[in-house]
């Protein structure tokens, strides 16, 4: 027998009609968890005490962007939960209950600023969790400067690059002549 009611204001409901037995009951409503998942209750006459705990679920949104478009394909971590941006570089990360979470972009070859972001969620979706993929600064020229000559193999030359270089960046130069 499938029985379907729907919770009062005070989140009680009741199953008028059922004949003694056992049965399964099993709490759905889209956006919340339960606990237990499901319960076996047995009915006589009356029963009072089969209640159920709802959690609701959340979600944090966010956007992945190379040089301000979004991009596809890159994966947001946070903890067991995992989710791939769309072609818009749009994700939602669903199904989370309340607490604290480190979201962590991933993709091979990639670094993304920030590294990772903490979202509290209490309650309420979060959106903005947002992310961009480093790219590697490019050499735009080589300039030599005053020949400095140490043991007759060193030159110094300045370097060029699109944008402020703030990790230690290595030029390997060598030379035929």
């Amino acid at each position: 027998v499938d029985y379907s009611v729907t919770t009062d204001a005070n989140g009680y409901y009741t199953l008028p009609g059922l004949i003694a037995g056992s049965y399964t009951v099993q709490p759905t409503s889209s956006g919340y968890q339960f606990s237990p998942v499901s319960r076996v209750i047995v009915v006589g006459p009356d029963r009072t005490d089969s209640n159920f705990t709802a959690t609701a679920l959340l979600q944090i949104r966010g956007h992945v962007t190379l040089n301000g478009a979004g991009i596809s394909g890159i994966t947001v971590s946070a903890g067991t939960h995992s989710t791939t941006t769309d072609s818009s570089g749009d994700y939602t990360l669903a199904n989370l209950t309340a607490g604290t979470y480190t979201l962590v972009p991933s993709s091979s070859g990639r670094t993304f600023d920030p590294l990772s972001r903490s979202v509290m969620l209490s309650g309420s979706n979060v959106s903005g969790v947002n992310f961009a993929v480093v790219t590697a600064p490019h050499l735009i020229s080589l300039t030599p400067t005053k020949a400095q000559m140490v043991g007759g193999k060193s030159h110094s030359v300045t370097a060029l690059f699109d944008r402020a270089v703030t990790a230690n960046t290595y030029i390997y130069l060598t030379s035929s002549a």
